[in-house]
């Protein structure tokens, strides 16, 4: 697997600042931003070709990494100073590992990471190392993969300590779960979610112990979640379209405050969308023009006074001691807001047009009662003079209240020819 070399791992470490983590050239380097100072990027390791980090209780830092040459790092920060160690060390002509998770859940390490042989591209080892106080490992399962670019695994955890695994293997969709509590993984279980030819794009448990899934079939992208605990039943599954659309995109999950959040960009623009129900229904809330955009994976306790339970796994750009995150922050650098029109500003147009139009009727109807005058006049010529003052009364009563159409070919008014019509009777 390609890195992603258009990513920040930030880990906020409390008073002492926030540590950017990003690959440049092949090597991991490191920023610590601390109110309003951004120290000097530091060099931490090169040739690396995956890597993820993480944080425990206490403060101290994980990371582990692959490298070109074929060394499995484990490197953890604490008291101050970095310590390495190789948990493995392999061929890397012959063997490939690919993947990489590590979660931290009550200072347990769990190491998760895909094994691949050449002789044999398509199938996966899924391994799972686990520390406490020393290394035990556990080989979880073969995945026999239809393109070696898909991603063997996906693993996420609730907060409360237990570990989903989730794969597909041919048309089905597998889980299997780590329980914290007999520290043992469950037996295998078929996911029945949706329709067999899927390709999963992101996969998260909430702080509900919901499983969410972002999958794609032909051109449409969809989020399910099965909140009934039994997810072998189809019918216990809400699914809902997220977009309609022939090009790839890619969507990230994660939730804040017991509400969750979709994320996804296409070529130009930045999309968010949250739910306040689990995933159940979703709501279209921001939409970001943007120049430039990054994948950021946040860990800590608490993100600009919001608390968190768990990562933050979204978009948005770090510059100097500035992050930004979207889903979060109404304002991301690089990005310029859309808004769009809502429904309230359509009734407001609406509500315009049948005004325009009742004005239009009222004009048309004082018309009809001008003409009304006039054709009354001519049928009483010899009454003229009689009634010729309170007639010009109340045409000038009307010429106050009544915004008068000129007339295209003269630029007389109809109530100016009226007057005139009758100033020439009465010197006649």
């Amino acid at each position: 697997m390609k890195i992603n070399k258009n990513e920040y791992k930030l880990i906020d470490r409390k008073n002492e600042g926030i540590w950017n983590f990003y690959i440049k050239d092949n090597s991991i380097y490191y920023k610590i931003i601390n109110c309003d100072i951004c120290e000097e990027e530091t060099k931490l390791i090169d040739d690396v070709k995956n890597y993820d980090i993480n944080i425990d209780s206490e403060n101290h830092i994980h990371l582990i990494c692959v490298t070109y040459n074929g060394e499995f790092y484990y490197f953890v920060y604490s008291n101050d100073k970095w310590k390495k160690t190789i948990i493995e060390e392999y061929d890397p002509e012959l063997n490939s590992i690919d993947y990489l998770d590590i979660i931290i859940i009550e200072k347990v390490i769990h190491v998760f990471y895909s094994f691949r042989n050449v002789i044999n591209k398509n199938l996966a080892n899924v391994v799972h190392y686990i520390y406490d106080d020393k290394w035990k490992v556990n080989y979880l399962e073969t995945v026999e993969l239809l393109d070696t670019e898909i991603k063997a695994y996906f693993v996420d955890y609730h907060p409360h300590g237990d570990i989903f695994l989730l794969f597909k293997e041919e048309k089905e969709v597998y889980l299997r779960i780590f329980e914290l509590s007999s520290k043992t993984w469950k037996e295998l279980k078929i996911i029945e979610c949706s329709v067999n030819d899927i390709d999963i794009i992101n996969f998260y448990i909430d702080n509900n112990y919901n499983i969410n899934l972002i999958y794609k079939n032909n051109t449409t992208t969809t989020h399910t979640v099965n909140n009934s605990g039994d997810i072998s039943n189809y019918d216990k599954w809400s699914k809902n379209i997220i977009v309609k659309e022939i090009e790839d995109i890619n969507s990230l999950i994660f939730e804040v405050d017991t509400k969750l959040y979709i994320i996804w960009k296409n070529e130009e623009y930045l999309y968010c969308k949250y739910s306040d129900d689990f995933g159940m229904s979703w709501i279209e809330d921001k939409k970001f023009k943007y120049d430039s955009m990054c994948n950021i994976h946040y860990i800590g306790k608490e993100y600009k006074n919001t608390k968190l339970l768990k990562y933050i796994n979204t978009f948005g750009n770090v510059k100097y001691n500035e992050i930004s995150l979207a889903g979060i922050d109404d304002n991301l650098l690089f990005c310029t807001k859309i808004e769009e029109n809502n429904s309230y500003d359509e009734e407001l147009v609406d509500e315009n047009n049948e005004s325009e139009e009742k004005e239009s009727l009222e004009f048309d109807e004082n018309n009809s009662y001008d003409k009304e005058i006039i054709d009354e006049s001519n049928n009483n010529e010899e009454d003229i003079d009689e009634d010729l003052e309170k007639i010009i009364d109340d045409v000038n009563f009307f010429r106050c209240d009544i915004e008068e159409p000129i007339s295209p070919k003269n630029n007389e008014t109809l109530l100016q020819k009226i007057g005139k019509y009758f100033n020439d009777k009465k010197e006649g």
